[in-house]
């Protein structure tokens, strides 16, 4: 058993694309590394540097919701802009879980977005 994990090479990504579940969104190409166990494809990861901002939790019966949203998610794009322009990065991201699909309308129809689909779950950080 030998694991190994590099670059996508341009003639796996048709393969590799089939590891991504139904409904998903495929990763940028140009940052996707491959697990290969005795060289068959088993895994696809991508690997970024970014800026995340996450979470943003309100009060449950908070009547203005849509407009605190709205002004979070303008002051977060100043703010981000600054920091990403001053470390070199091109983005930031951010996510909104389906319970707030109104919300994800306002800002597919706003902001000047790209919107990509992943499997629920939880997001984990590691501090060195």
């Amino acid at each position: 058993m030998k694991i190994d994990i590099r670059p996508i090479k341009q003639d796996e990504i048709e393969a590799a694309s089939k590891l991504v579940p139904e409904g998903y969104d495929a990763p940028e190409w140009s940052k996707a590394f491959v697990v290969t166990d005795d060289d068959v494809l088993v895994g696809l990861l991508s690997v970024e540097t970014i800026l995340v901002a996450e979470p943003l939790y309100l009060a449950p019966n908070y009547h203005k919701k849509g407009l605190v949203l709205s002004n979070a998610l303008c002051w977060l794009d100043g703010a981000l802009r600054v920091i990403a322009h001053n470390l070199g990065l091109k983005k930031w991201l951010a996510f909104v879980s389906d319970d707030h699909s109104k919300f994800q309308e306002l800002v597919k129809k706003h902001m000047p977005v790209t919107f990509y689909r992943e499997r629920p779950g939880v997001w984990f950080t590691r501090t060195f």
